[in-house]
């Protein structure tokens, strides 16, 4: 191809000289400057060519460079999934709290459901053993009329039993407890 460019260039500085054209410029010279610019296209074209395979392999780097940090990343968030902290009832709330902005409807939803399960639990296991627990279920009973939330009730229950729990492990918590 670039044979043809430079017979195309040739025949053009040709043709124009053969007409007359006014420049004070030689047909000698307008053949030379013709093969100057064929010969820089040529330069051009293979530096190109050169630079090619470079430029892939710095694009392949700058690739793995972007995986590895997405990787990262993506290992950040693993370790930033929430648990429950309960050291005190502020805590446990805050970091329930905490977990719900990060989950989906369906997931807050089975997480409402799993609390819910845990304080009915919380509630029936304080008067299980009949007439000494019987005041425990009638406490619990006066703390949800006095509006005592789940939370509440589950913290002062099993919150020692929860503390570092993720959202799976409360769900799993809740299915273990209702069996």
């Amino acid at each position: 191809m670039n044979v043809c460019f430079k017979f195309a260039a040739l025949l053009s500085i040709s043709a124009l000289a053969a007409c007359g054209s006014d420049d004070s410029k030689s047909t000698e010279d307008m053949a030379k400057e013709g093969v100057a610019a064929s010969e820089a296209a040529d330069d051009a074209s293979s530096n190109a060519e050169t630079k090619a395979p470079d430029l892939i392999d710095e694009a392949k780097v700058a690739v793995e460079n972007i995986a590895d940090k997405a990787s990262e990343a993506a290992s950040d968030l693993t370790n930033a999934i929430p648990t429950l902290d309960t050291s005190s009832l502020d805590s446990f709330k805050s970091s329930l709290s905490d977990m719900q902005k990060l989950l989906t409807p369906e997931q807050q939803g089975a997480l409402t459901n799993a609390m819910a399960m845990l304080a009915k639990e919380a509630v029936s296991d304080s008067g299980e053993s009949g007439g000494s627990n019987a005041s425990g279920l009638l406490d619990k009973a006066k703390d949800i009329a006095g509006g005592k939330s789940a939370e509440d009730i589950v913290y002062e229950s099993m919150g020692d039993m929860m503390n570092g729990m993720s959202f799976e492990d409360i769900l799993n918590f809740a299915e273990m407890g209702s069996e």
